[in-house]
């Protein structure tokens, strides 16, 4: 068992400790600010009291603490366990109601809930649960055991691999769905098909000929009176 277990818990190691913070900071939030996450409970057609959600928060926090403080097989047992609820959670809001404006795991900045961030969950918590059968040491002497150079090339790792989950589940799928391609009858108009519907959109809001927003001396057909 020793001779493959050491190996793993290595690789483990920072998967783990940045999920516990994740865990840390997301509880820390609902303690904070419990609105986002009730809301998102609300659109899931859940219980959603304020006095839960930091309920939940407290409880993500001190389990996330005693991942990095004093992790065994409790602790990262029960991290596994939250983050399979994430998962759960998110699946469930995504056919409940995939128009929610937020899963409320960050605070006042909303995040659609969507499937990567439902299938890191699910992955974090498997990891979490092979963690929880494998012997880890506390982020301290982890690192301490790296010694000084490698231990802060370690920590300085950990917080980029945080950065680049963050960008995967909170930016990416804001940049992703920002994009819009053209409708594909607009893709195939002509300029002069183009300006007669821009035409017809002016008219339809009421800006014709002597509004105040044209130019003056100008109609809203592109030109000047005469």
């Amino acid at each position: 068992m020793n001779g493959w277990a050491v190996p793993v818990r290595d690789i483990l190691a920072p998967v783990v400790y940045v999920a516990a913070a994740f865990l840390i900071t997301s509880g820390a939030t609902k303690l904070w600010n419990p609105i986002p996450a009730s809301e998102a409970l609300a659109d899931a057609r859940l219980p959603a009291s304020h006095v839960l959600v930091r309920i939940l928060g407290a409880i993500e926090v001190g389990i996330g603490i005693l991942c990095i403080v004093r992790p065994s097989t409790y602790a990262n047992g029960g991290m596994a366990g939250i983050y399979f609820g994430f998962a759960g959670f998110l699946g469930y809001l995504l056919l409940r109601n995939p128009q929610a404006s937020s899963c409320g795991c960050a605070g006042k900045r909303q995040v659609r809930p969507n499937p990567v961030h439902a299938v890191l969950d699910l992955v974090v918590a498997a990891l979490a649960a092979v963690v929880a059968f494998i012997h880890s040491d506390s982020l301290e002497r982890f690192t301490a055991d790296l010694g000084p150079l490698r231990g802060a090339v370690f920590v300085i790792g950990c917080c980029i691999l945080a950065y680049l989950v963050y960008v995967v589940v909170i930016l990416f799928p804001d940049a992703f769905s920002a994009y819009e391609r053209p409708p594909r009858t607009a893709r195939h108009e002509s300029p002069r098909d183009r300006a007669h519907r821009a035409e017809e959109d002016l008219r339809a809001a009421g800006v014709g000929p002597g509004h105040p927003s044209l130019y003056p001396g100008t109609t809203s057909d592109i030109g000047v009176q005469a």
